[in-house]
């Protein structure tokens, strides 16, 4: 507060300086993210009595630095973002499944076909021993091409494990760091310091924490921001935050981890329907819609293929007139299953009695390319369940895609629109420094009159 003109001139003076420095933040941050623009508040200051006369002004006084926020707006950026986020993390994972399963023209898909084809080989001609070679081979490549699917998608069951930790973790720092905040927050607040910079962190963490998992928000008077999860656990109360984990999936084949809430002694597990955003959700969604059903699915149908055809090939005769043994052993590795016979010989292509030149059986063993009877199969056959297979893993993918899609512009006009409240626009604060330069002028002016008026005073006097 100041009196006379001197003193009202030197509060303008500070005022504008410190209007000035404001903008000046402003302009330095318009880039950093995170940031809400400031604004230097003001107000007139306390008149002072003058006798007889009444009141006259003393100057201004600056009240606060603000910031331009809006609950709301960054609200509407984390939920969406959070979607958005979910829906990148499954069409990553989606897209990489579809690659290694692929089309109906995929590897797997025509080593089946080329197996049924060198079985028409053997039957065309059941003595060559060429055509023979050819089926064995062809067997082996089913085998072979099953072991590449197979191990791709149990790499990437272990991958979505390792992603869970690291991603748990990563909320866990966020999480620590808000609770830490909040209790600074509180401490500035209560000293009346600003802590508009402390709120920018603050809500920055929100904003990653969103990414990887949605919360809500709820601030709280006196302890700052409660973070809950969407089955309502809380993840962040005041100064106080728990901790995601990862644990064995009750459900689900030995492994296979979820998250999980550590509330004290207390652990709560997450599963993919009590997580409704982020990155986490998205890995976990993607696992339960196309990851496990694509393993079982087919291993089905694998294993209904291995057991029709040494059923089939049991019930045969060799070259040599033996009874037909099991072409395909069955293995607990990767590969599923693997070629029983090496010997040409010894593929049972003729029924009982039919002697060495019989086609009969091999053409049975054909037969279970079109059979539709099979467990679990719906009707299908082994080519048809596969088809079946890759053309919902594609409209998984493709609906992924679509949401990503519907997100990234719904996120973006949220940042617009949260930009247009809380942004720094360059030519707005271009003009406000010009503005405050003149008030600092004008108040330096007057601030130069008063002290010539004093000369001038002192000089009458000597």
């Amino acid at each position: 507060m100041g009196t006379g003109i001197f003193g009202i001139s030197l509060t303008g003076l500070n005022v504008a300086q410190q209007s000035m420095a404001t903008t000046s933040q402003n302009i330095a941050n318009v880039n950093t993210d995170g940031y809400h623009r400031q604004t230097l508040l003001q107000s007139t200051a306390k008149p002072q009595a003058t006798g007889s006369s009444g009141t006259i002004g003393s100057g201004v006084n600056s009240t606060d630095v603000t910031r331009a926020y809006s609950q709301f707006l960054d609200g509407q950026i984390n939920q969406n973002q959070g979607q958005l986020s979910s829906y990148e993390a499954y069409g990553q994972y989606a897209t990489q499944l579809n690659s290694l399963t692929g089309s109906t023209d995929s590897a797997f898909a025509n080593a089946m076909s080329s197996f049924f084809s060198s079985m028409q080989e053997v039957a065309n001609d059941p003595t060559s021993l060429v055509a023979r070679q050819g089926m064995i081979s062809s067997g082996i490549n089913l085998s072979q091409q099953y072991s590449s699917v197979s191990t791709g998608l149990t790499n990437m069951a272990k991958s979505i494990n390792t992603d869970l930790k690291s991603m748990t973790s990563q909320v866990n720092n966020y999480a620590q760091t808000l609770a830490k905040l909040n209790g600074q927050i509180a401490v500035t607040q209560a000293s009346g310091g600003n802590t508009n910079q402390l709120l920018d962190q603050r809500d920055s963490l929100v904003a990653e924490i969103n990414k990887l998992i949605n919360v809500s928000v709820v601030n709280q008077q006196g302890s700052g921001y409660n973070l809950y999860l969407a089955n309502g656990q809380p993840l962040v109360v005041g100064g106080q935050a728990n901790s995601l984990t990862t644990v064995q999936n009750p459900s689900g084949p030995t492994g296979e981890l979820v998250p999980a809430l550590q509330i004290g002694s207390t652990t709560i597990t997450l599963s993919s329907s009590q997580i409704s955003g982020g990155q986490i959700s998205g890995i976990l969604n993607f696992r339960d819609q196309m990851l496990t059903p694509t393993q079982s699915g087919l291993k089905n149908i694998v294993d209904q293929l291995v057991t029709a055809v040494n059923t089939q090939h049991a019930s045969g005769e060799d070259l040599n007139g033996n009874p037909g043994g099991a072409f395909f052993n069955t293995t607990s590795s990767a590969s599923g299953f693997s070629v029983a016979i090496s010997d040409p010989n010894l593929i049972a292509a003729a029924s009982t009695g039919e002697g060495p030149g019989g086609n009969s059986n091999i053409l049975a063993l054909i037969g279970v390319q079109s059979d539709t009877t099979y467990t679990g199969l719906n009707g299908q056959t082994l080519q048809g369940s596969f088809t079946n297979l890759v053309g919902k893993n594609a409209s998984y993918e493709s609906l992924a895609t679509s949401n990503q899609n519907a997100y990234q512009s719904l996120t973006d006009q949220a940042t617009q629109a949260q930009q247009s409240f809380s942004g720094v626009n360059l030519d707005e604060e271009a003009a406000n420094l010009i503005k405050y330069q003149q008030a600092y002028q004008a108040a330096a002016k007057a601030l130069q009159v008063s002290s010539g008026l004093f000369n001038d005073i002192l000089s009458a006097l000597q």
